[in-house]
């Protein structure tokens, strides 16, 4: 066989495929230009690292196993599909070794150079799957079975062929040898893997996360051009699509507020405030901090101050940045997608195209485009899980199990995050117990990827330390912004009430002001459910009541945010909600009430209350303990006793507290939690990190505590609804691509109607065959309460 008859997919040859692949990783880490001369490594020998692992990356498919396995017939082709032999991982990757050794003879040794063919071993071989821990991926190599096959699958190469495929590609003399000293190199990589080798070379690095770096950037090049090649997606950026100019466009249209009440000059001055700084910041810093009050236009100003930043760094360093804003929930995804999307038209009369603007979350709508070209179902689905576009609105779902993972597909994109800006909104949702893993990932990315961090917040946890210069608060003066306001009051109620007993004194405070909106926020959908039903039971005149929970389907919450955000109604709103309306729904009410949470928690609720400064008004927000029939505190079913303790260290003994107060409640009570805070689950993730333990990374780190299984329920509220379950049904009896293909052209709407409930609770309901649950419209009535949402039939307490 010659080189024309090798493929490495149908209709593809394998010697095009390589080669497609090692230029977009070459050319890529290039242009990217990552700092790692911490560790000895320069950017020509990283560059070419990764070029040799896209020319090896699939030497293993020039077997004549593999050969056979990808022209074989439907009736064979699952067959030889499970055979070990068909496989080409292991031993390209064994192949991956060599000529990176080979190539980096004669080299000066730095701290990791010799460590190189191990890590392209160990990227190759899991590019179909996910990282493991280092120090397993060559312990099979002594197998007398996993010997055996890759013997076979030598032998099943013919050598003249690879020869002609690879000349000019990679070190002289690396098919010859290859050949020669194939089991030799088997037991040189064994050693090499071994876990006291390993060791002892990442112990000789000070800075924990820098290989992790390193592994994940080049890793992601080859999971991307690799897929990218193999289904043949090409994508030029749309380097023109993002003016610098456009949020201040976006300010003079005509129907944007122009009013000169108190709050827009404060809006007005921190705009500018932080805007003006652009010009002439140290681009070696690349961790900022905007941290101001809620309802000031955070939103606007961040996404202004990184348009002119990415435009600065694209005058002068010849990089255009990717801008990434992540925010901590879904339920607000919309909404700031929306404001974006209406900044970024705002002189324009069409939508933005996909590699403009993209929205990405596991719920997201599967839908690419340019403004020449809408892209296929599954070609669109690699572009936006690679993050190919301009600006990206996603979660920290997203974002952190990225950045601290294994597997495959969230890695694919993080070679994007090399000279990004990113947003990280709402950071006082970044668990307490991961400050300082954070700091030291987040660091790393800066230092060696120039990624730009802009921390956004009204509650800025202490994660990085302003004093040392680590942060840079882009708000210079925050600390006035903070006394000049003075919308709300809250009142903290320091005896613990009965539920019961607060659900009688809350009707008779929402009958006593009837001209007043209230918003509940409770700690268990129990207790919501409870409290929601009281006041529909007992209505007042003129009264909208409005509940809100995650067992409401996404379709039925956003329709009720919509309801609560609209002001031509003109009855009064009550609003009983768990805590995921806390941070970010812009919706402004007189008077909250909030049972028992962390500071940063209730700061959020607070910034719901007369949020626009309503003038000659001040919010009212009250705080409660409440406790059910066995005297347990609520706020117990949810949140840490360290984070509540310390949130009662810092208001004890006071009973009324102004909002020009609160900057000083934060920093006390941010001081104690990091004072205080143990960093043991902290230190065992950043020691899998350094030490490159991939699984057991990925089984340690976890954004959203999971206390409990839980099963998704598909529910069929409406006929819509009834007819995407058929339609999903029938995809069910599809098999392979064409199956995965046609879920993706229902997936936005079909996730419309699922809710995530406990495992225990949802009974007979789940279809372990297709592995989701399913309340039909017949059963409604048992499971499903129009109002309230998921009703289990055997009790318990419902968590958010």
């Amino acid at each position: 066989m010659s080189s024309c008859e090798i493929y490495s997919h149908p209709e593809k040859l394998l010697q095009d495929h390589i080669s497609a692949v090692a230029n977009f990783c070459g050319t890529t880490c290039r242009d990217a230009q990552p700092d790692f001369s911490s560790v000895d490594l320069s950017a020509d020998t990283l560059a070419e690292f990764c070029t040799i692992i896209g020319y090896c990356h699939d030497f293993g498919k020039a077997t004549s196993f593999f050969q056979e396995y990808l022209f074989a017939s439907e009736d064979t082709h699952a067959a030889l599909k499970g055979s070990p032999k068909t496989r080409h991982g292991l031993l390209s990757a064994v192949f991956t070794y060599q000529c990176i050794k080979l190539a980096m003879i004669g080299r000066t040794h730095g701290k990791i150079d010799a460590f190189l063919p191990f890590v392209g071993y160990a990227i190759v071989r899991r590019h179909h799957g996910d990282l493991n821990d280092f120090f397993l991926e060559a312990k099979d190599l002594g197998e007398t079975a996993t010997k055996e096959v890759l013997t076979q699958q030598l032998n099943a190469i013919r050598k003249e062929t690879v020869s002609e495929i690879y000349r000019g590609k990679i070190p002289e003399n690396s098919i010859e040898t290859f050949f020669s000293e194939f089991e030799s190199i088997l037991e040189e990589i064994k050693k090499e893997g071994s876990l006291f080798k390993i060791r002892r070379t990442l112990d000789n690095i000070p800075e924990a996360t820098a290989m992790e770096i390193l592994i994940l950037f080049c890793y992601s090049l080859l999971l991307s051009g690799d897929k990218q090649d193999a289904a043949e997606v090409s994508h030029q950026r749309n380097r023109d699509g993002l003016p610098p100019d456009l949020v201040d466009r976006y300010q003079q249209q005509p129907d944007f507020p122009k009013s000169i009440s108190p709050i827009n000059q404060i809006r007005n001055e921190i705009y500018h405030e932080v805007i003006d700084q652009v010009p002439t910041l140290d681009l070696g810093q690349r961790i900022y901090s905007l941290n101001v009050p809620t309802g000031t236009g955070k939103t606007l100003t961040s996404v202004s101050f990184s348009l002119k930043l990415r435009d600065r760094i694209t005058r002068e360093r010849g990089i255009i940045p990717r801008i990434v804003y992540c925010l901590p929930f879904m339920s607000i995804i919309d909404q700031n997608f929306n404001v974006i999307s209406n900044v970024i038209t705002s002189d324009s009369l069409t939508s933005p195209s996909t590699d403009i603007l993209l929205k990405h979350h596991h719920l997201a709508d599967v839908f690419y485009s340019t403004h020449d070209e809408d892209y296929p179902d599954n070609k669109a689905q690699l572009m936006i899980e690679g993050w190919q576009s301009e600006f990206i609105i996603t979660t920290f779902i997203q974002f952190f199990h990225t950045i601290l993972s294994s597997k495959n597909r969230a890695i694919r994109k993080y070679y994007s995050l090399a000279n990004a800006i990113v947003i990280l909104d709402e950071v006082q949702s970044i668990p307490h117990e991961y400050w300082k893993l954070f700091h030291d990932v987040i660091i790393g990315l800066s230092t060696h990827l120039h990624t730009t961090f802009i921390f956004m917040t009204a509650t800025q946890p202490l994660i990085f330390d302003e004093k040392t210069g680590e942060i840079k608060e882009l708000a210079l003066h925050k600390a006035q912004y903070f006394k000049k306001f003075d919308r709300i009051e809250l009142t903290v109620r320091n005896d613990p009430i009965p539920l019961k007993n607060f659900e009688e004194d809350l009707r008779e405070h929402v009958a006593a002001f009837p001209d007043k909106s209230f918003l509940i926020v409770l700690n268990t959908i129990n207790t919501a459910q409870q409290i929601y039903r009281s006041f529909v039971e007992y209505p007042v005149p003129d009264t909208e009541y409005i509940f809100l929970s995650t067992h409401i389907t996404p379709k039925e919450r956003l329709e009720r945010i919509a309801k609560i955000k609209d002001t031509s109604s003109k009855r009064r709103k009550i609003i009983v909600s768990t805590q995921l309306i806390e941070a970010g729904v812009d919706i402004d009410v007189d008077i909250v009430y909030r049972d028992m949470a962390p500071l940063d928690s209730i700061n959020q609720v607070a910034g719901r209350c007369n949020r626009n400064n309503r003038q000659n008004s001040c919010g009212k927000v009250i705080l409660v303990t409440l406790m059910d029939d066995n005297k347990k505190f609520y706020y117990k079913y949810i949140y840490s006793d360290f984070l509540v303790s310390k949130t009662q260290a810092v208001l004890a003994g006071k009973g009324i507290i102004r909002e020009s107060q609160f900057i000083d409640l934060n920093n006390d009570y941010f001081k104690m939690v990091k004072d205080m805070q143990g960093d043991e689950q902290t230190n065992e993730i950043l020691t899998c990190v350094k030490h490159l333990k991939f699984s057991q990374l990925q089984e340690k780190f976890h954004l959203i505590r999971d206390d409990y299984p839980k099963v998704d329920l598909f529910v069929e509220i409406d006929e819509p609804s009834h007819a995407i379950w058929n339609k999903y049904l029938a995809i069910q009896e599809m098999t392979g691509l064409d199956r995965k293909t046609a879920f993706l052209s229902i997936k936005k709407e079909f996730y419309d109607y699922v809710i995530s409930v406990p495992k225990t609770k949802a009974g007979r309901l789940v279809n372990d065959d297709i592995n989701i649950g399913h309340i039909s419209q017949e059963e409604l009535k048992i499971w499903y309460d129009p109002e309230t949402g998921f009703t289990p039939n055997d009790g318990g307490t419902l968590i958010i």
